[in-house]
C-alpha cells in the first residue's frame, strides 16, 4: 500500500476522513476529527515539529495503529488532549507555554496497552 500522508498548511483547519491512509502527518496547524472513522485502524498518526494539534470532537474514540511523535513510537493506550479522560495526554513546551498534541474531549485509541499473561 502505498503511503498516505496530510500536511494541514499553517493555520489552517482541515475537515475529513482518510481511512485508506498508512499515515497522517500533522504540522502547524489543526485537524479537526469529528468521528470515529477519519482515520483507518493501520494509520499511523505522526506529529513533526511543536504546533500540530489535533481536535478530537465529543464522542470520538478513533482506532489507530499509533501515534508517533517527532519520529519516535509510542506506546499502545488511549491519549486525548487536557480536557479528555485519556490516559496519556502528550504535551510540548514552546518559548515557555505548554502545547498540547491533541484538544478536546476525545481519544485516540492505540492497541497493545494492555497486560499479557503467559500461562505454562
Amino acid at each position: 500500500m502505498a503511503a498516505s500522508q496530510v500536511y494541514p498548511p499553517d493555520g489552517k483547519t482541515y475537515k475529513g476522513a482518510w481511512t485508506n491512509a498508512s499515515a497522517v502527518v500533522v504540522r502547524n496547524g489543526t485537524l479537526d476529527v469529528q468521528h470515529s472513522q477519519a482515520f483507518g485502524p493501520e494509520t499511523v498518526v505522526k506529529f513533526e515539529g511543536t504546533d500540530g494539534t489535533i481536535q478530537l470532537y465529543a464522542g470520538v474514540v478513533l482506532k489507530v495503529a499509533g501515534p508517533e511523535i517527532d519520529g519516535v513510537p509510542m506506546s499502545g493506550g488511549t491519549y486525548g488532549g487536557p480536557s479528555s479522560s485519556a490516559q496519556r495526554k502528550p504535551a510540548v513546551l514552546v518559548d515557555g507555554e505548554t502545547v498540547y498534541r491533541f484538544s478536546g474531549t476525545g481519544m485516540l485509541l492505540v492497541p497493545g496497552g494492555g497486560v499479557t499473561i503467559i500461562f505454562r
